[in-house]
């Protein structure tokens, strides 16, 4: 049966869940499907599921006809329930018990958006919330898809069982990289669509750089969160990384320019702060650039990298902005989702450095090859980059499909 699609009617579509501006890969998600809906459908009418809603109301003030609302439960109380829940291993209850105070968000809303990127699967305490949020849709008998995104890998058992039940009942799950599609595939689920990540469309917004360096520059995107992946101290991690870029300044004519790109004031996940940090503990202060302030947009993010010559880096969304330029570009990864879009731009994934890499000499000379060899790098890319493109408009129009109620 053919849903209806009401386009004479503003639709009222949820994105969720979101962690906050202060991540800019998130909001350049969340600004990209926006844009991308907006040019499509029209007016419609847009509530957003965040962790942070009251500086996230602030951040997307320009977001027409959109509101923030918590995804978590106003209450003390209630939130202290639901994660004794899931610390007793009640997952789906646990789940279920954190967003029961959205009972009249999904009454309202007429389709809703997985817009996390890789919060279907075991990173980020597993994928029980957006299971719930999307299954509930679905119980409800609304429309419901993941857009562009990493999903699983699920531990075998209830949670492969339960997360193959609630994707089989999707109208679309949106895979943004080959390893996630071809996974999905294999689970035996046949609404599994081929996309790329929405931020490739993202356009860049020039901003003042004051003191940006005359010379070439290697940016560098530093993750704080990093160190646990690569089973380091935090102080390892900061040394081995000073190690790194000092053996490049000292070992060529370039600059390097500090680009974080996840803001957040809590020291396990402020790249601004580590950043800043490793910048004064290497050498040759003079050819070392760092952002000046934390008040960047994910455009304006996009603009300040493309101005380097290479880039190496740790966030997802920040080599997404250099590879979307065709900046030769190399990322240090602990998942299959930078994998997946290294694979998928450069045919390969030779320019994915392991955590077990990171400060080791193969990792100095993938960066010098990125750096010395620009221009060969830049033709690796630029048949990969294309179709990445493509299948971020792919997305784009998925959604939109989605979004009217139609059939896919």
């Amino acid at each position: 049966m053919t849903k209806r699609s009401h386009q004479n009617t503003p639709r009222n579509i949820v994105f969720a869940p979101f962690a906050g501006c202060y991540n800019k890969g998130s909001e350049a998600i969340i600004r990209c499907l926006h844009k991308y809906l907006r040019d499509e459908l029209g007016e419609y009418n847009l509530t957003i599921l965040s962790a942070n809603p009251s500086t996230d109301t602030e951040e997307l003030s320009d977001l027409s006809q959109t509101r923030v609302l918590p995804i978590l439960p106003e209450r003390k109380g209630m939130r202290f329930a639901a994660k004794v829940l899931f610390r007793a291993g009640a997952m789906r209850s646990g789940a279920r018990f954190r967003s029961s105070h959205l009972s009249s968000v999904f009454d309202w809303a007429d389709a809703m958006f997985e817009i996390g990127g890789d919060t279907v699967g075991l990173h980020y305490g597993g994928p029980w919330v957006s299971l719930e949020l999307l299954g509930r849709m679905k119980r409800l008998g609304k429309t419901a898809a993941i857009e562009a995104a990493s999903v699983g890998p699920f531990k075998a058992g209830v949670m492969e069982r339960h997360a193959k039940r609630v994707l089989a009942s999707l109208d679309a799950v949106c895979a943004r990289e080959q390893i996630t599609y071809e996974a999905l595939r294999e689970m035996g689920l046949t609404n599994v669509y081929r996309v790329a990540d929405p931020a490739f469309l993202l356009e860049p917004i020039p901003v003042e750089l004051p003191g940006w360096p005359d010379d070439r520059v290697l940016g560098v995107g530093i993750s704080a969160s990093f160190a646990r992946y690569l089973g380091r101290s935090t102080e390892r991690y900061i040394k081995d990384s000073v190690s790194l870029i000092s053996t490049f300044l000292e070992t060529s004519r370039g600059c390097v320019a500090f680009i974080p790109h996840v803001f957040f004031r809590q020291e396990k996940t402020d790249d601004f702060s580590i950043s800043e940090e490793i910048a004064q503990q290497c050498k040759l202060q003079e050819r070392i650039w760092m952002l000046p302030h934390r008040r960047f947009g994910p455009g304006q993010l996009k603009y300040v990298i493309g101005r380097c010559d290479a880039f190496i880096g740790a966030r997802t969304h920040a080599t997404i902005a250099a590879l979307s330029q065709r900046i030769p570009t190399a990322t240090l990864t602990y998942s299959h989702k930078s994998r997946g879009i290294f694979k998928d731009a450069y045919g390969s994934e030779r320019y994915v450095v392991s955590p077990a890499a990171w400060g080791k000499p193969e990792t100095m000379d993938l960066v010098r090859r990125l750096f010395e060899k620009g221009e060969a790098v830049r033709s690796e890319l630029e048949e990969g980059v294309d179709r990445l493109i493509e299948l971020a408009h792919e997305n784009g129009r998925i959604c939109v499909k989605v979004a009217r109620g139609e059939d896919m």
